[in-house]
């Protein structure tokens, strides 16, 4: 198996973020089930105010466990100065059941960085497992889906990293 990366920063920068999108349609309304897997990591030795983290949106909303809304995350690494040692947290599960309308739906899967001073200190997202299943009403969240392989689109040009879907 593999997982998607999310590699942020390697510069001097502020509020930087970057993730991976996959759209789904559903015929009728219900109730949709995320589940994942998500570990971060931080680089280069980030100071204690620096941090990355892991965020999961749906439609432009961020969702996750920690934070204010709107700035929800699933989780947060913060760094504890220059010169230390790479940093990660564990491999971390997330499940939600969100009811959705009928209609197209974005799910984002991605990371923050708050900022990095030098461009030796970055963050690592990743996400394994992903699981988007309708639990309740409609009739499936990939009408399309014939179990074959799985391609990803980038987006959006990344202005602070690289997007990495490791194999």
């Amino acid at each position: 198996g593999g997982a998607l990366l999310v590699d942020l920063g390697r510069a001097n920068a502020t509020n930087f973020s970057g993730g991976w999108q996959r759209t789904f349609t559903l015929g009728a309304p219900a109730t949709v089930r995320f589940t994942f897997d998500w570990k971060v990591g931080t680089r280069g030795g980030l100071e204690p105010d620096e941090y990355c983290g892991a965020v999961m949106m749906l439609d432009g909303l961020r969702y996750g466990p920690t934070g204010t809304a709107p700035a929800f995350f699933l989780g947060r690494l913060f760094g504890d100065g220059n010169g230390t040692s790479d940093l990660n947290t564990a491999w971390t599960g997330y499940t939600i059941d969100l009811p959705l309308p009928a209609g197209a739906h974005t799910l984002t899967l991605g990371g923050f960085c708050n900022k990095t001073t030098v461009n030796t200190e970055f963050g690592l997202v990743w996400f394994d497992n992903v699981s988007v299943a309708s639990i309740s009403g409609g009739s499936g969240v990939l009408a399309n889906d014939t179990g074959g392989a799985v391609t990803a689109q980038l987006v959006g040009n990344v202005s602070h990293g690289a997007l990495i879907l490791a194999a």
